[in-house]
This record gives C-alpha cells, structure tokens and sequence, in this order.
C-alpha cells in the first residue's frame, strides 16, 4: 500500500504540552506531578493517485490513539503512547486489499535543554523507541527509533511559532535499514481567550525514495471546552503528488 506520508502516526505523535494539538512539536514540557492526555478520536487519510497509468485510490483510518505524557522535572518529561486502531485500504484496477489491527507502543521522553518557550526562544531534543506489538496487518515487527530536534518562540503578545525536525531509522525489506526525515513549522494565534487558530507545513524524506518529497499543509482551530480540555480540528491538504491529497483529524486534549 501506498505510504500515507506516517501521517497518522504524526497526527498523535505530535505533542505540544499545551491546549493547542497540532503536529509540529513544542519544545514546552510537562510540569512534575502533572499529566497531559492526547488522543485522536479519529484520524484518516484519502488519496488518488495514478501508477503505469492505472487508477490508484487509498485511504486510511485510525482510531483512539494517545499519548500520555508526565512531568519528572521541570524541564524533562517522559511519555507513552499507543497507535490505536488503524484500518487501510487499496482500490486498483477493481481489485482491493485491506489491512486492519491494532497499531505499535511508544516510548518517547522530552528535554527542554534551552529556553523558555512564553517568554523567548526555547529548544528541546526527543527521542523515541517504537515497540514492535502491532497486528501483523498492521506493523513491521521491528524495534525503530529517532529524534527529534524541537524550536519554539512566542510572536508578540497572542502569536507563536514553533518547527521540528527529526531523523529516524527503518526496517526495510530490501536495503535492511532506511533513513527518514520528517521537518514542520506551524505559525498560531489565540483568537479568544478560549480559541486557537493554527497553520502548518510538514515534509518528509526517506532514503528509499530520495527524488519524492511528501509535503502537507495543514489548517486547524483549537476550541477550549472545559477547563484543562479542549477539542482540536484540523484539515489537511496534500501539496506535492507524493502526499495523500486529504487529510483530516479530531483530537482531545486534556490536562491533569
């Protein structure tokens, strides 16, 4: 199946240990003795594409993945997270292949090294270890990890800025191990004191495909509901034909 750009691994990966849940990470950390929950209720993908001149659709679909994320210190916080249910599917030339199951574990920690992101620039470093447990549908059975470099800076009174790259390494079937970049930058603005409004880019490169650059960019609104809790909805739009052309996303936010 095509590769949905790790968007729906993105869609829950990105934390911003704050009200606001975009992809693009936040170099802020998780107070000690604090908790932050992040879920996407739903998250899925659409894409028609064309092969050898044959109509290509694919779409995929995930559901109730989190990320639970804990103080340690003020300026390092550890984190869990699990894939949740993730359901794809492939139409090509009236042929289709499904794949569903429960997705992979996370281990992620967060180190605020530099900075503090409310008051001026702030930098963090994240690495993570990918748990092998999914459905065999679903995932490679193979240990992965990487890192990602974290930016962050406030833009005046009710503007922010944030930007990640990261760098990972992948199992592959034919060269043993691959290596990924996925970068983004997201520019937001509380609108009320109760709204976020937010844009984002996101790329990716893989080392098994270096003449394609998936690029997305992403639109979003980040309502408060109740104290410590808010909804976030964003839409998302391929931009270069190698990234599905829709992408779409539902998520909780909730601080303890």
């Amino acid at each position: 199946m095509k590769n949905a750009f790790t968007l729906n691994v993105a869609v829950f990966l990105g934390t911003a240990a704050s009200l606001i849940g975009q992809v693009v990470e936040s170099p802020t950390t998780v107070s000690p003795g604090e908790w932050l929950i992040e879920a996407d209720i739903v998250a899925g993908t659409w894409d028609v594409s064309r092969m050898n001149g044959l109509r290509v659709a694919t779409r995929e679909f995930t559901a109730a993945p989190v990320l639970i994320s804990t103080g340690v210190s003020s300026n390092w916080d550890v984190q869990f997270a699990f894939d949740g249910w993730v359901e794809a599917e492939e139409q090509l030339s009236g042929g289709r292949e499904t794949a569903s199951g429960w997705g992979d574990v996370w281990l992620r920690s967060k180190w605020n090294f530099s900075g503090d992101e409310e008051s001026g620039p702030a930098w963090a470093i994240l690495p993570y270890l990918k748990l092998p447990v999914a459905d065999r549908a679903i995932g490679n059975g193979k240990f992965e990890g990487g890192a990602a470099l974290v930016y962050g800076q406030p833009l005046g009174a009710d503007n922010w800025m944030e930007a990640f790259v990261s760098g990972d390494t992948l199992h592959s079937e034919v060269g043993g191990r691959d290596e990924q970049l996925v970068g983004g930058v997201v520019w937001g603005r509380n609108v009320t004191e109760g709204a976020a409004i937010y844009t984002e880019l996101l790329a990716e490169w893989i080392s098994a495909d270096e003449d394609a650059l998936p690029v997305i960019w992403g639109m979003g609104i980040s309502p408060t509901v109740a104290e410590g809790v808010s909804l976030d909805f964003e839409l998302l739009v391929g931009v270069t034909k190698e990234a599905p052309d829709w992408g779409a996303a539902v998520r909780l936010v909730w601080e303890l």
